[in-house]
């Protein structure tokens, strides 16, 4: 069976606890919604939202949304070996005078 009136939560949105989500809202790319408020209504990408029913704080849209990057890969290596590369070395035992 599907719903009558099905919402939308786009790319990197952050829904706190307790937010409720009701049927028909859309939430935009981005955005941030309050611990324990109610969507409602469409909710604009990027912005901040709290309340019963939830209302807009304000906008937090300050540089390119992750998700439009590409992962790199540097001299044909995976990124996985760039991170371990990067990652710094853990001690095999304590070093001397140490415990």
């Amino acid at each position: 069976m599907k719903p009558s009136n099905p919402f939308r939560i786009g790319s990197g949105v952050v829904i706190s606890a307790g937010a409720m989500v009701l049927a028909g809202a859309e939430i935009g790319d981005g955005a941030v919604i309050g611990a324990g408020a109610v969507v409602t209504k469409p909710v604009q990408p990027f912005g901040i939202y709290a309340g019963v029913p939830a209302k807009k704080l304000r906008s937090r849209q300050t540089f390119a949304p992750w998700w439009d990057f590409s992962i790199p890969v540097h001299a044909g290596k995976s990124a996985g070996a760039e991170r371990d590369r990067l990652r710094p070395k853990r001690l095999s035992r304590l070093p001397r005078g140490a415990a």
